[in-house]
Formats: C-alpha cells, sequence, structure tokens
C-alpha cells in the first residue's frame, strides 16, 4: 500500500504506525523503543489515549504470571525505558504520577489507527474511504500476542473489513475497474481469502475483458480456501463464477469500460489447457518472523539509500549475522514505494543432494574439501544452478514454461513491466548463478530492483554492496556504568530473546554485566546470541559466560522451522566452511592460529608451505574476505602500520576446532608463529629507545594477543628458550602499555621453567625483566632476589648489555631501599658499562635514577642538574618514552622553588609525551603532578578531583605510580 501522509501538511512531531508494523518516529526519524514490554506497553498507553491507567491494573495487564511486586517492578523498569526512548521530550507525550499513567492524547501526534477509526461513514466519496483506509498496511501490532492486543486487532480488521468493502462497492458503480484491482488485490494480500475482494476482482476482470484472470482469480480462491480452511467459495461467489461461465453480458452503455460478449460455449475447458501467468494478487511474500527486530536503524536506512540509488544490491557478512532477518525487514518497509510489491526468492534449499550431516576430519572432510555444492550439478552453457535459481523466481511469479517460450523469456514478459523489489535470499552457494540472472532481468526490466543476501558479493557491474556488521557491542569500563549497557543491539537482542523463554525477565546489575560479556564473547553475532539466550532456562547467564569456552557444543538448539544450518552455530560456519575450495579452506584452517588480528607479512610467514605457496596466500585471503569470513582493518597511514585482517572470535574458534584433529600441521603452525613472534619482538626492542618509538610501541600493541599466545603455547610445550627471549625483550613494553602485573605473571611462568636453568644468557635477560617489573610494583625483596640471581647468569657470558642493565635496575631497588651510596655505585657502574657499548639511551635514562638518589639525599641543586643532563641527552636521541620521567621530576623542583608556571610547562609536555606512547601508569603519575600544582596554587578543589582521578585509574589498572610519584601522591592526599 502507498505511503500515506499521517497527517496533511506532515507537521507532526509523532507519528506512530502499528497497522501491519510497529513503528515508531519523531521528527522524522526512527525512534527505537528497546524492549518488547515497553512496546507492548506504549501501544496499550496510546490506543488508550488520555485515559489514565493505574499502575496495578497495568502491571497485572502486561505481567499477569508474575506476583504483585515483580509485576510493578517490571513495570518501572519499562516505564524508565519508555521515558528514555522519548529523552526530552518524555513529559510532552506521558502523563505520569505516583499511582496512574497516561499518553497525553492532547500532544502533537498522528496515528494510523485513528485515521482508520475517524473513516466517513456516511455521503463519502471513494476518494475519502481511499484516504481512511490507506492506514491500514496488515492487522495490529503483528508479532505481539498479548490477550488485549487480540481483541483491539479483530475489531480493527473488522473496522477495515467493512470500510474496505463500501469502498468497492462504491467504485464498482462508478466503473472504476483499475481502482477496484488495485484495492481488492491489496485486501488479498492481506491474507484470509476475503470473498468480496474476489469478487470485485473477478467482476472487474471481467468488464475489462481480461477472461482468464477472471477465471484465474476464482480458480486461485477456491484452491487456497479448499486448501486452507476445507471449505468452498460461498454461494454467492460461486453464483458470480456460474454467471461468468455462463456467458456474463456487461451493460452496453458502460463502453468505456471495455464491452464484450458473452463468453463461447467450453471458454474454461479450452482455458484449462493453454498456458498463461497467473496475476499477483498479493503484493508480498514476505515470510512473517516469528520474533521482534531489534535495532539495526543504521543498517536499515544504509540498505534503502543503497536501493535507492543502484539496481542490485547485495547485503554480505559472515554466517547468522542477521543479513536475513535485515533483508526482510527492508523489504517490509518498502512495499509502499514498490506499486507491484516486495518478492521473496529464498535459495537456501537449493540442492540437487542434501549437505552431509556428519563428517570425519580426518577422512570425509578431506575428501570433500574444496568441493563446493554449487559443483555437485551442471547444466551445459549456463552457471552452475541457474535453472534451479531461475526457477523458484518462475514459481513465485507463477509463471510456467510454454512451447516457443523459454523460462526466462516467460519471467522477463512478466516482471517487464512492473515495478517490484525482488530480493534473493541466501545467494553464496549459487553466487555464479544469481550473479547471471541478475545480468539477465535488469537490462530487460527497468523498474525492477534486485536485493540480495550472500556471504560473498555477485561481483555484477553496477552492484553496490553493504558489509553487515555484528550487533553493536557494549562498553563495560568501569566508567560507562550498567546502563550505557543497554544501549547495545547485542545485549538488548539477548533480553528480548530471553522474555520469550522466561515470562517477565528482568535482569539484574550483576546480569547486566554478565550479559555484556556474553555478547562481547560471541562477537554480537545475532545467532550466537539468539541461542544463547535460549539457554536461559536452564542456565543462569554467569552459567552461560562460563561455558563459552565450548560454544559450539553449548549453543545448539535453534528453532526448528529455521534453516538447518541455523539450528546449531557450528552448522552456521560449517556451511560458509563447506563453500570453501581445497586452497581457502587450508588457509583458514591455518590462519586460525592466529589469536586475534594478523598482517599479510605474518600469514605470509607462517602460513606458507608447499601445498600453500607463498605467492598464493594474497589472492586466497582476498577471497576468504569476499566470503566474509575475514574482516579487513585498514592501516592508519599516519601511523605507519600494516593493514590487518581478523576473523570473528567465534569464526576462528571454529578453524581451531579443525586443527585439532591436524596434529603435525598444528605443531608446526605454532612453532612458526612462536619463531615470527620471537624475531618480531627482539627487533623492536631496540627501536622502542628510538625516534620512531610510537610506531612500534603501536606495532606491539596490535600484536599484544599473538605474543601472549606465543609465550602460553612455549610454556606449555616447554619451549624454554623461546619463552626466555621473548620475555626479555619485552620489558619496555610492558612498562610503558600498563601491562605491569601480566608482564610479570608471565615472566614467572617461564622462569619456573625446568629447562631454563641451562640458557644462562636468555634466563639473564628474563629476570631482568621480572626484577624490573617487581621494582615497579614495589617488591623490592623480591627485586632483588632476581638481580642478584640474573647478575649470576651473566657473570660468564659476554651479554654486556644485559649486565648494563642488571646493575642499573640493582641501583633503582637499593635506592627504594635507603641504601643511597650502594645505589650511587651500582647505577655508575651500568651507565658506564652502556657508554662502552655505546647505548647512550639506556646510558641517559639511568641519569635520571642519580637525580632521584640526589633528591632523597637533600642535594636538589644537584638533582636539578643531573634531571636537566638527562633530558637535554634524552631529547637529543628522540627518545620521548623515557624524557618524560625527568621532566616530571624538573616540574616538582620547579614548584619547590615556587615556580608554578616552569612547572605547569615541564608537567604539560611530559603528560603530553606519556600520552602520545600510551603510557598509563606515566599518563597517571602526571595527573598527580597537576594535583600538586593545583595545591601550591591554592586550587583544592580542584586537587581533590584530580587526586579522585588518579586514585580511580590506579584502581581499575591495578597499577602503583614509581617510588617518588607514590610519595608525591601521599603529599597531595
Amino acid at each position: 500500500m502507498y505511503n500515506y501522509p499521517l497527517r496533511k501538511g506532515g507537521g507532526s512531531m509523532l507519528e506512530v504506525r502499528f497497522l501491519g508494523q510497529f513503528e515508531v518516529i519523531m521528527d522524522g526519524k526512527s525512534l527505537t523503543i528497546p524492549t518488547r514490554n515497553a512496546q507492548s506497553l506504549f501501544a496499550y498507553l496510546l490506543l488508550n489515549a488520555g485515559k489514565a491507567q493505574r499502575r496495578e491494573k497495568l502491571a497485572g495487564l502486561l505481567w499477569p504470571d508474575s506476583n504483585e511486586e515483580n509485576a510493578r517492578s517490571n513495570l518501572r523498569h519499562e516505564l524508565w525505558r519508555l521515558r528514555k526512548a522519548f529523552a526530552a521530550k518524555a513529559d510532552a507525550y506521558f502523563l505520569i504520577d505516583d499511582l496512574t499513567v497516561a499518553f497525553n492524547s492532547k500532544s502533537d501526534y498522528s496515528f494510523d489507527v485513528l485515521k482508520l477509526e475517524k473513516a466517513p461513514l456516511e455521503n463519502s466519496t471513494a476518494d475519502d474511504f481511499i484516504e481512511a483506509i490507506s492506514a491500514y498496511r496488515g492487522e495490529l501490532l503483528p508479532g505481539f500476542y498479548e490477550e488485549w492486543i487480540t481483541v483491539d486487532r479483530a475489531r480493527l480488521a473488522a473496522l477495515f473489513g467493512a470500510r474496505i468493502t463500501l469502498l468497492l462497492d462504491i467504485l464498482q458503480s462508478e466503473g472504476r475497474w483499475a481502482d477496484v484491482v488495485d484495492w481488492a488485490s491489496r485486501w488479498i494480500a492481506l491474507g484470509e481469502w476475503p470473498e468480496p475482494a474476489y469478487r470485485a476482482l473477478i467482476t472487474a476482470y471481467a468488464n475489462r475483458g481480461d477472461l482468464s484472470k477472471a477465471v484465474a482469480a476464482y480458480d486461485g480462491l477456491a484452491k487456497g480456501l479448499q486448501k486452507e480452511l476445507g471449505i468452498k467459495p460461498s454461494e454467492q461467489t460461486q453464483e458470480l463464477y456460474k454467471r461468468l461461465k455462463a456467458g456474463w453480458k456487461v451493460d452496453p452503455q458502460k463502453e468505456s469500460q471495455g464491452q464484450w460478449k458473452a463468453l463461447p460455449n467450453g471458454y474454461l475447458e479450452d482455458s484449462a489447457t493453454k498456458s498463461f501467468s497467473i496475476p499477483n494478487l498479493r503484493r508480498s511474500n514476505l515470510p512473517k518472523p516469528l520474533t521482534s527486530f531489534i535495532g539495526r536503524e543504521k543498517e536499515i536506512q544504509e540498505v534503502k539509500n543503497l536501493v535507492s540509488k543502484g539496481r542490485l544490491v547485495t547485503i554480505t557478512g559472515p554466517g547468522g549475522v542477521g543479513k536475513t532477518r535485515l533483508a526482510g525487514q527492508v523489504g517490509s518497509e518498502m512495499i509502499p514505494q514498490y506499486r507491484d510489491g516486495v518478492w521473496w526468492i529464498e535459495l537456501a534449499s537449493l540442492f540437487t543432494i542434501s549437505p552431509p550431516q556428519k563428517r570425519s576430519r580426518s577422512a570425509n572432510l578431506a575428501k570433500n574439501r574444496g568441493r563446493s555444492f554449487n559443483e555437485l550439478h551442471s547444466g551445459p552453457g549456463d552457471p552452475i544452478g541457474y535453472d534451479l535459481v531461475l526457477q523458484a523466481v518462475a514459481k513465485v511469479f507463477r509463471v510456467q514454461e510454454i512451447p516457443g517460450l523459454s523460462l526466462l523469456d516467460g519471467v522477463i514478459r512478466n516482471l517487464k513491466d512492473k515495478k517490484l523489489l525482488l530480493i534473493l535470499d541466501n545467494c553464496e552457494h549459487l553466487v555464479k548463478a544469481c550473479a547471471y540472472l541478475a545480468e539477465q532481468l535488469l537490462p530487460e526490466c527497468p523498474d525492477v530492483i534486485i536485493l540480495t543476501t550472500s556471504r560473498e558479493a555477485l561481483k555484477v557491474p553496477g552492484e553496490r554492496v553493504l558489509l553487515l556488521p555484528s550487533l553493536s557491542l557494549p562498553e563495560i569500563e568501569p566508567a560507562s556504568g550498567y546502563k550505557s549497557i543497554l544501549q547495545s543491539e547485542a545485549v538488548n537482542l539477548f533480553i528480548e530473546r530471553v522474555g520469550d523463554v522466561l515470562d517477565s525477565y528482568s535482569p539484574s546489575k550483576d546480569d547486566m554485566l554478565t550479559i555484556a560479556q556474553i555478547c562481547l564473547q560471541l562477537d554480537g553475532i545475532p545467532l550466537a546470541i539468539e541461542l544463547a539466550s535460549a539457554r536461559m532456562n536452564m542456565l543462569s547467564a554467569r552459567e552461560i559466560a562460563d561455558r563459552l569456552d565450548s560454544r559450539f557444543s553449548l549453543l545448539t538448539g535453534g528453532h526448528r522451522t529455521a534453516l538447518p544450518r541455523h539450528h546449531t552455530l557450528r552448522a552456521a560456519i560449517e556451511w560458509s566452511y563447506d563453500l570453501l575450495d581445497k586452497e581457502e579452506q587450508l588457509l583458514f584452517r591455518r590462519l586460525s592460529i592466529f589469536a586475534s588480528s594478523f598482517t599479510m607479512d605474518a600469514a605470509e610467514t607462517i602460513c606458507a608451505s608447499e601445498e600453500m605457496p607463498l605467492e598464493e596466500i594474497l589472492p586466497v585471503i582476498g577471497r576468504l574476505v569476499n566470503k566474509s569470513l575475514l574482516n579487513v582493518e585498514p592501516a592508519s597511514q599516519d601511523l605507519g602500520l600494516a593493514t590487518r585482517y581478523r576473523f570473528l572470535d567465534t569464526i576462528c574458534s571454529f578453524g581451531r576446532l579443525l586443527l585439532v584433529d591436524e596434529t603435525d600441521e598444528t605443531w608446526l603452525l605454532r612453532k612458526r608463529h612462536v619463531e615470527y613472534y620471537v624475531s618480531l619482538v627482539e627487533n623492536t626492542e631496540s627501536e622502542l629507545l628510538l625516534q620512531n618509538q610510537g610506531v612500534w610501541y603501536r606495532l606491539l600493541q596490535a600484536e599484544n594477543d599473538n605474543i601472549r599466545a606465543a609465550i602460553e603455547w612455549s610454556v606449555e610445550n616447554n619451549q624454554a628458550e623461546c619463552a626466555l627471549r621473548i620475555v626479555g625483550a619485552l620489558l619496555w613494553y610492558w612498562w610503558s602499555h600498563g601491562s605491569i602485573r601480566e608482564g610479570r605473571d608471565l615472566s614467572f611462568k617461564v622462569l619456573d621453567l625446568p629447562s631454563t636453568p641451562l640458557l644462562v644468557g636468555y634466563r639473564g635477560r628474563a629476570l631482568n625483566t621480572a626484577a624490573y617489573l617487581q621494582w615497579v610494583l614495589g617488591d623490592m625483596v623480591s627485586a632483588r632476589q632476581l638481580l642478584q640471581e640474573a647478575l649470576a647468569h651473566l657473570k660468564n657470558t659476554d651479554d654486556d648489555t644485559a649486565k648494563a642493565m642488571s646493575m642499573q635496575f640493582l641501583g633503582l631497588v637499593l635506592n627504594a631501599e635507603g641504601e643511597f651510596e650502594q645505589a650511587d655505585i651500582a647505577l655508575k657502574e651500568g651507565i658506564t658499562i652502556a657508554k662502552k657499548l655505546g647505548n647512550l639511551t639506556k646510558s641517559s635514562f639511568s641519569l635520571a635514577f642519580l637525580g632521584d638518589i640526589a633528591l632523597q639525599q637533600g642535594d636538589h641543586q644537584k638533582a636539578k642538574q643531573v634531571y636537566q643532563e638527562c633530558a637535554d641527552q634524552l631529547r637529543a636521541l628522540g627518545n620521548k618514552l623515557f624524557l618524560a620521567y625527568p621532566l616530571r621530576r624538573l616540574g616538582y623542583l620547579a614548584l619547590e622553588r615556587d615556580d608554578p608556571f616552569s612547572a605547569w610547562k615541564y608537567f604539560r609536555e611530559s603528560l603530553a609525551l606519556n600520552q602520545e606512547g600510551n603510557d598509563k601508569r606515566a599518563v597517571t603519575a602526571c595527573l598527580t603532578s597537576f594535583a600538586a600544582l593545583a595545591l601550591h596554587i591554592n586550587q583544592p578543589v580542584t586537587a581533590a578531583r584530580l587526586y579522585a582521578s588518579v586514585e580511580n585509574k590506579l584502581e581499575s589498572l591495578m597499577i602503583d605510580l614509581l617510588n617518588l610519584d607514590r610519595i608525591e601522591l601521599e603529599r597531595v592526599r
């Protein structure tokens, strides 16, 4: 039906449509009411606008199976969600007090139900009825099953039936046969076999001389009633048909309506032997979803925009991400824009044989690898499966092949003059066939638009592609608060679907955080979330979260009416895997070795082999991207990083399952993976201390998950050398990244390996790392023991770089313990060794700690001199990572000289350098310095706020400040 105006002039602030849909528009933009219960509450209030509803009545009406306390609590939650959805305009539309709730009937709004109810009854023209009846797009609130809605639904359906019957009578009396066909067809498209509509349609076709269509209309009605209801048409309709069969003659005065003579005897019998296209009496065959549609407002608008600009649009994305539901939702919303409707073609079941139900990875997988279902049937000349796709389209439009006219020509003839949207769902296994069909139809049918869903694009010229992302994910940072979690589409979907299995479900705050974690672990994939929420009838949210490591066994039992591949999470991903060729399957498995994202260089180095030559890696990765299995993360050119590729975690987990049985392959890949990241971190260690350290820091940050995985695997498999080398090279990254505890824990795991004492050089470096991190954490006893062991290991090696670090780190520990003379000796010895090696960066940095010793001994002038020398050397070397520390110390000395302006300049530069390097601990230390500055210039409120911010950051990051920074924090306290 056409997109009717809810108010003439279109100036209303709020537009609401409940007939055939649930749509709320505020100021021209879609307004989302997040939960089904909140939608039901809004619907009840609006349908009873102006009437104050007592809270206990609403609670009992909407939650009849809950006790009063729970029902009232649920009402408060949903009322809060409703007010939040309307935001600042909530008070204009809702009248709320302690006892009652009402929708303000005097507010500025338009409502399709009111438009239908206020239709004129007497002395009305056909156009008057058309304006009113156009509001009815379908039954009231489809998908809502509350008892009170059922009553209103039946009332409005009856009202529509009465009004459109009067309209058809008026149109027939005026001989407006085209309008009769239009409105009768619209009524029929709503379902339920309305006989008045069929009688009007038969009469209209007869008076236009369209005899075959008149016969087909009656035949369609008779067959439909018999099949669905087991009855025959009414006597009135049968009588009309008998008159048609006997030879009905139109009033000769109505020549303009197409005068015709009596039908010849035997016409109907002769017609049965002829082939003709039965007219499309409906405007859509879209499947009616059994559950509500959640979120996707942005993507809906994007698809609509693409459809308005192009003739062929494809929604791509991995399995279970919601391509089908999005296409269906877009189609239902766009029906009014297409004169001849929106038509759905389901392709998932088009196989000549069934997909394998079970597989043995050691035998059957190897046998079937590289064998797409596309290859299981073919016809000469045309792409594989083309005949099946064409037949599916022809069936929907009731086109039959007749002698002298191919099926394709019949479809083109049927669609040539039509304005419609054709949706081809699940094209990935027949992608070439669908592409070929689109190329045949679109040039010949200028007003046909094709929307497809597929895990890869069709690659037809002019095609517009939308890569559908997962649902929006929640933020669960401490500062965000649990209320922000509700803004996530993934969380809202989970809660909504739990409501389908648990009446009156209302999550607690703890549940909300757990649900957020579940949605994050499941990558926001709608299918995975729906399968997980279905388990809430037997497991708590926490129990589900704890079991997600075994997600493929947990997430089973989808709806029986769903496609077989949507019954389990594993089946959804296996479907995509089975469509890959042999090379793609091999690389898919191998790429799952990465813990998160990866670069092309890493993939080529680790995954190349005789079966997968290096030069094939790039094109095969490209094909995996095109088939929605890999996501591309383009590199930011100004950051100097490479493009990265990422599996969704759920897809990657499936790939790892396939690797389990490939023992030799898995071991080799793991070994290569570890060796690659050993080389990476060792090459990066020295770069972190040079001028472009920011680039290298960001590289390690991007590879953090892979590096951690390399350490963990090395520990589990006693690969001591690799593990020690990684730990020994990661010190400055862990320090600047704020991963102090993680680095310390991983270092101890590695050092505990039984074979590490034999690797004295590598163990010495790893001991240095662990000792420095223990110093940062304030455990001086442990740090001292570790450094003494490191020096014992290194004394018989020629690794002077590691010895220099050990001595300098020992100086830090001795300084923290108040042994200033011994600290001074150790630091100077370490600096001397570093200078001999030409390592000016490490020797310059240690100057700062000589300044610390002077400061703690009370010699502020010497401290200032040493800090300044250190800062000058580091600035000349371009080492921003270390430069920030002496600048901060110089700032504190400026405060002691009562020079707050100089202190501010030092603190500001130190903060900027630490923010650039993303050193979270040092940034927090800088906030402490600004708190000290605020206190010094008599701004205690600012100082208190900064102090509170520092405390919160230290708690959330689970870190502590360096020794002198801790002292300054205590002074601010």
